[in-house]
């Protein structure tokens, strides 16, 4: 009798998901695209799709740790086009995955420059600024010049939450390398650009959304 009464509320709880899965069928449709999106953006494969998962990613709550994964994968990247192409599918995204994954790939020396550079393009968007220029004319602008504007709020994209500490710690890595007479000289440009733009979102901009942290 209790297996059959098992078996009852089995076939009665399979049946409730079915009938959810067929009354709403484009949000299952939408929960497997994300997921063939993210593993395509997270691994490079199938390359052929890679330009649909980029278009699409952001509407996806699998959108931040596929972007931290495909940046982390830029390591040894130094085609200026792959990179650019990385900026722009990310757009306005804010997130405590990609953030991490920018904040190691900004301090890693073994990694590329222009990869480096990118990780820092990657911090500065997080409090809410986009760089106009391309990735080389980011490593040679001087101090003070970057070039840069404040990220439309419509294109925001809200991830995992930031650190709350988030601007002080960009701030302090783009100290650090700036500081580092044994860096390279392109990637101490960035950081200092960095450092001065978050420096300028801090001090003036601190009621200017988007928000600090939340």
């Amino acid at each position: 009798m209790r297996s059959t009464s098992f078996l009852l509320a089995g076939l009665v709880l399979l049946g409730a998901s079915a009938a959810r899965a067929q009354a709403d069928p484009d949000s299952v449709h939408q929960r497997d695209d994300c997921r063939f999106w993210a593993q395509v953006l997270s691994t490079g494969h199938p390359a052929p799709h890679s330009q649909v998962a980029a278009m699409n990613i952001l509407a996806c709550p699998e959108a931040g740790s596929a972007m931290a994964s495909a940046l982390r994968n830029l390591t040894g990247e130094s085609d200026t086009v792959v990179l650019e192409d990385f900026l722009s599918t990310i757009q306005g995204l804010r997130d405590g995955d990609l953030y991490a994954a920018a904040t190691a790939l900004a301090v890693d020396k073994g990694a590329t420059p222009l990869a480096r550079i990118t990780a820092l393009r990657v911090l500065l968007r997080q409090p809410g600024f986009l760089w106009e220029g391309g990735v080389r004319d980011f490593a040679m602008a001087p101090q003070g010049a970057c070039g840069l504007a404040k990220l439309p709020t419509t294109t925001e994209t809200r991830g995992a939450p930031l650190p709350a500490d988030y601007l002080d710690a960009i701030q302090a890595i783009a100290a650090q390398i700036g500081a580092d007479t044994t860096d390279v000289m392109e990637v101490r440009n960035a950081a200092r650009c960095v450092g001065h733009y978050v420096h300028t979102r801090v001090k003036y901009y601190s009621d200017w959304p988007p928000a600090l942290h939340w």
